[in-house]
Formats: C-alpha cells, sequence, structure tokens
C-alpha cells in the first residue's frame, strides 16, 4: 500500500508539472497577443478604448494562468502526505 502512495505522489508530481508547462505556454502566447495590441494601438491601428479593453481581458487570462501554474508547482498532492503518515502508523500499530 505504501508502494502505491509513493507511485501516485511521482505520476501526481508529473502531471502537475506538465500542466504548469502547459499554462506556462498558454502565458507566453498572452505576451505575444498583449505586445501586438500594444504596436496595434502605437501605429494608430486601434483606438485607446479597444486597447484598453483588449488589455484588460488578456492580463485577466494571464493572471488567472499564473495563479494556477503556481499552485500546480506548490504541489496538489499534498493530501498523500497525511495518508502516507497514516499507512505507516497503522503497519506499526
Amino acid at each position: 500500500m505504501l508502494l502505491r502512495v509513493k507511485e501516485e505522489k511521482k505520476q501526481s508530481a508529473q502531471s502537475d508539472a506538465l500542466m504548469a508547462g502547459q499554462k506556462r505556454a498558454e502565458i507566453e502566447k498572452i505576451n505575444l497577443r498583449l505586445q501586438k495590441i500594444l504596436d496595434s494601438f502605437l501605429d494608430e491601428i486601434i483606438d485607446r478604448d479597444t486597447y484598453v479593453a483588449e488589455k484588460a481581458k488578456l492580463m485577466s487570462q494571464k493572471k488567472s494562468l499564473e495563479e494556477q501554474s503556481t499552485a500546480l508547482l506548490k504541489g496538489r498532492a499534498n493530501w498523500l502526505e497525511p495518508f502516507q503518515s497514516w499507512i505507516l502508523a497503522a503497519r506499526n500499530a
């Protein structure tokens, strides 16, 4: 049973790292879009209202993705630690 917990912990960490990498890739895409709308605004292709609205939307998405990435990297498998301790305590009892 303890081996299974360790295996689950490893799989969870790998999955979280993969998902965090995907979130970082999405953040980079948003950064590129932010740069494009800034360039468009500076070149007077889009007006200020459009720029501000689009920038706010993209910044909100970016912040959300950053928070999700941070949460994934901190590890969501924290529930496995108490479970592992419980198994060890039960085994020693």
